[in-house]
């Protein structure tokens, strides 16, 4: 006989969840959940972003804590759906195939997954829309690289005689251009900073929090009904 404790119920500031085996004969567990510490440290650098603190590492360090934070939430609420939903064995089984997932899958699918294929996510949410642009921000924040560039170089005729290198004088000076392409992380400003932060604390009061909290979705502006769905509140 297993036994599911909301650990709110011991304490308070812990929003967990544990199952205990009553008669010996299964494994006891439990699920910590510490999302506030990331959204509280998010709160604190998007303050520091909207005070105009000047220094020049806020906007990456906001774009890569915000995406952190962003799968950091999502794996959790995989992890509270497959705890719901699995034994220990199933649990570690379904919740690595969902972890492995494309990060931007990760996102799309989870009202999906969530609500057991009554709700989609809302792909025309301006929420939604910032939390896409986020991840391609912060791919091209960490595995960002330099591309070889061709250029045209004019011919001027030169020639090579006793291995040394002769160029007429009328070609003594060249004009060329090379195009020049901002780096992703000088491209990030207070507003991109500012709507991805709206983004994520409403995705922490839609989706976290009621999820974690009472292990539904609702509609919401990241939800909405499968096409052919009626909008009923869907089961635990």
């Amino acid at each position: 006989m297993n036994k599911t404790i909301n650990l709110e119920e011991i304490e308070p500031s812990a929003c967990s969840i544990m199952r205990c085996c009553l008669n010996g004969n299964d494994k006891s567990y439990y699920l910590w959940n510490n999302a506030k510490s990331y959204y509280t440290k998010l709160r604190h650098v998007l303050d520091d972003i909207m005070a105009d603190t000047q220094k020049d590492y806020l906007y990456f360090t906001f774009v890569a804590l915000s995406s952190a934070t962003l799968e950091y939430s999502l794996n959790l609420l995989y992890a509270f759906y497959c705890f719901h939903q699995f034994d220990y064995e199933q649990y570690k089984l379904y919740l690595e195939t969902y972890k492995n997932m494309r990060f931007k899958n990760k996102l799309f699918i989870l009202p999906y997954i969530l609500s057991n294929g009554k709700w989609v996510i809302n792909e025309n949410c301006k929420f939604v829309k910032t939390l896409d642009d986020l991840i391609k921000k912060r791919n091209g924040l960490l595995h960002n690289s330099e591309k070889l560039h061709v250029f045209d170089f004019p011919d001027i005729h030169a020639s090579i005689i006793d291995d040394k290198l002769y160029v007429p004088i009328e070609y003594s000076q060249v004009e060329f251009s090379l195009s020049v392409e901002d780096n992703i992380i000088d491209t990030i400003t207070k507003e991109n900073c500012m709507d991805i932060g709206n983004a994520m604390f409403a995705f922490y009061q839609q989706i976290l929090i009621p999820f974690i909290n009472d292990g539904t979705l609702n509609i919401c502006e990241f939800i909405i009904a499968k096409k052919g769905n009626s909008k009923e509140f869907p089961s635990k």
